[in-house]
């Protein structure tokens, strides 16, 4: 079949079976598009590649604790117990943790020697202003004397 065509035909034959073969490839390249077309927006091609595959993600900002709230005790000291959890609802002056017996006696004790120095300062201060009347009344008495010696 091939022996009667002469060498130039074969060749310009050959040049148009190539040129069709790549046409069509081109074609199906063309209308397939990119391999990434598939793929949704959040997703990404990544080649194969030996190695540890490492996903990281950084970020900048701070983390805020709406409900968190500060305990303070009026005075230090060891808890007994604690008497609420973790997401209970609390009321204002209810009992969250109390203190243990050694530091309840050693606050009741304080409590004790304030009140002696109170009374103490309160009779010091009686005596005081007692002093100061009569100290006033002698002050008085002198002056008026005075005034006598003056006449």
């Amino acid at each position: 079949m091939f022996s009667s065509l002469k060498g130039w035909q074969i060749g310009v034959l050959l040049g148009i079976v190539l040129v069709v073969a790549g046409g069509t490839y081109g074609a199906i390249a063309f209308i397939g598009g990119p391999d990434n077309a598939n793929l949704g927006a959040d997703e990404q091609l990544i080649p194969v590649q030996l190695g540890n595959l490492i996903n990281e993600v950084s970020v900048n900002g701070s983390i805020l604790f709406p409900n968190r709230e500060t305990l303070v005790f009026g005075s230090p000291g060891s808890v007994a117990e604690i008497l609420v959890e973790e997401g209970m609802r609390v009321r204002a002056g209810e009992p969250l943790a109390p203190f243990d017996g050694e530091t309840i006696a050693g606050l009741d004790k304080a409590v004790a020697q304030a009140r002696v120095s109170l009374r103490d300062a309160q009779y010091i201060l009686e005596n005081f202003q007692k002093a100061s009347d009569l100290e006033i009344a002698q002050a008085e008495s002198k002056v008026s004397n005075a005034k006598l010696a003056l006449n």
